[in-house]
């Protein structure tokens, strides 16, 4: 689904022209254990404060649409951006001296807003999120989420297959780090499969009577089972 949701250009109808302001800051992200989860919550809202302030024929209920998801994943990585990457966003906007992560990355903005990566595959016939990733940070909870769906999707393969799923779509730094700390501390599953196992205690000293020098039969015990 994540896949599908990138690849698509979200319509711009009133979801994504009648801005929202401060979802994202009204929502725990923290309180999530699933990217899926987060989107749907956050369109739901989104779309309750749209029909507030729309009549009642244009309305929208049902089922979520992909536009809706899209917009909603585009604002979650807008807000994530804005965050950590806000001197970046800043010197690419306004177009002063670049910074030294930008002129490594060679970073630019695309049509919504989002950071973009530029590599040597620009030409390549891939998809735009490939030859163009977006990059994120690390240790931010919007990444963790993202982590664990790429490590679902790929049926709990182990950190090469999540690192490539990822890397079709977004730039993390330190990514093997990130998935590895994931495994082995998020992953319920993984831990269940890969944990050591389970150390038996060290044997208890033997009693007196059975190292003491003492006489055949000084000690005797009758079992009655």
């Amino acid at each position: 689904m994540a896949k599908t949701m990138a690849t698509t250009n979200p319509v711009k109808d009133k979801y994504s022209t009648h801005t929202v302001a401060n979802v994202q800051a009204a929502i725990d992200i923290q309180r999530y254990s699933h990217i899926r989860k987060l989107l749907r919550v956050t369109a739901y809202v989104r779309r309750f404060i749209c029909n507030c302030r729309s009549d009642i024929q244009s309305r929208h209920t049902g089922s979520l649409t992909t536009q809706e998801l899209s917009a909603v994943e585009i604002s979650w990585i807008l807000h994530c951006q804005q965050y950590s990457y806000s001197e970046e966003i800043q010197n690419l906007r306004y177009k002063k001296s670049r910074l030294p992560i930008a002129r490594q990355l060679r970073l630019y903005l695309d049509q919504s807003g989002i950071i973009r990566c530029r590599g040597r595959i620009y030409h390549a016939p891939l998809d735009e999120n490939t030859k163009c990733p977006i990059p994120l940070p690390a240790k931010h909870p919007l990444t963790r989420l993202m982590l664990l769906d790429a490590h679902e999707t790929q049926l709990h393969s182990g950190m090469h297959a999540t690192i490539c799923q990822l890397r079709q779509r977004f730039w993390i730094p330190k990514i093997h780090q990130a998935v590895k700390s994931l495994l082995r501390t998020t992953c319920v599953t993984c831990r269940k499969v890969s944990s050591k196992p389970y150390l038996t205690p060290y044997p208890s000293p033997l009693p007196k009577c059975r190292v003491d020098d003492l006489p055949p039969f000084s000690v005797t015990g009758v079992d009655y089972s």
